[in-house]
């Protein structure tokens, strides 16, 4: 696992120079991003994310990218799946701002009781 967050990492670093991109995508190398967005941890998930954002600012690179297998599947999930944690986070935030704003409520209720 750490040895593919190093290729990972290293393979960013690349994408991160134009100049590499081209040779990235026809490197063979699609496969194995696609699999690691699929199958991978998070963090093994954003690297191949942000490396494939990378790609993705070469014009030449967008129609291949299209074509890569799976890749715009895997891709939808994975962005259906945030967006669909990110609205339990927010449902989340709100409950506990809820709760937090009924406990000052209580608190600030049993201050005036004392002041009676």
């Amino acid at each position: 696992m750490i040895s593919r967050l190093r290729v990972m990492s290293a393979v960013h670093n690349l994408a991160t120079r134009a100049d590499n991109r081209a040779l990235i995508v026809h490197s063979g190398l699609m496969p194995g991003l696609v699999n690691v967005v699929k199958n991978d941890g998070a963090e093994g998930r954003v690297i191949a994310c942000s490396i494939l954002a990378h790609l993705a600012k070469s014009d030449s690179n967008q129609l291949q990218l299209i074509h890569t297998p799976d890749l715009v599947t895997v891709l939808s999930h994975v962005l259906a799946a945030t967006a669909s944690g990110m609205e339990v986070l927010r449902k989340d935030q709100n409950a506990e701002n809820t709760v937090e704003e009924n406990l000052t409520d209580e608190d600030d209720s049993d201050d005036n009781d004392t002041n009676l």
